[in-house]
């Protein structure tokens, strides 16, 4: 896959009045970055459950689309690999069964380091889903693992149903 390239680094218009024919195929190869550039949206099909007092990894065995190997729904179906260093925007977002005990906090993590970008519900009820959500722009290593963690401590488990993804936006 071709990586978008400035096309000042091709032509300055300031130092010349002449577009190198480069250029041209370097606008069409940006064009084509930019309409595929690498993604992941994962989900889960089914219920997660979520043990009291305890972080837990966020699965997806389910994909909307992945156009460059960035998640498996065989095996890992915990991680995100980020193949390209870039500022990447990474997102989860999902819902834990009612209940009115506790606490609810999403949190990321890349590379075993947990990031407090998370979200924090600590007023559920009983009628509605508690809904937790993250997005973040970060600047990631190609090979960056991503995972998503919950935790609850409601007493019990508690189901729990999300979707995750990732965009590379620039790469660096």
């Amino acid at each position: 896959m071709a990586s978008f390239v400035d096309l000042n680094n091709l032509h300055n218009p300031a130092t010349s009045a002449f577009v190198p024919a480069a250029w041209g195929h370097q606008l069409r190869d940006n064009d084509w970055w930019l309409a595929h550039r690498p993604h992941a949206h994962a989900y889960n099909a089914s219920a997660q459950a979520i043990s009291t007092i305890t972080t837990t990894d966020l699965t997806f065995n389910s994909e909307r689309r992945d156009n460059a190997g960035i998640h498996s729904i065989v095996s890992d179906r915990e991680k995100f690999y980020l193949k390209d260093a870039g500022q990447w925007l990474l997102w989860c977002a999902g819902y834990f069964e009612p209940n009115t005990t506790g606490v609810r906090i999403l949190s990321l993590t890349i590379n075993d380091y947990v990031y407090p970008f998370g979200d924090f519900n600590g007023a559920p009820d009983s009628t509605s889903n508690g809904f937790v959500s993250c997005r973040v722009r970060m600047v990631c290593q190609a090979g960056a693992e991503v995972r998503w963690t919950v935790y609850q401590n409601s007493g019990g488990n508690l189901d729990a149903t999300f979707e995750a993804g990732c965009v590379l936006l620039e790469v660096t």
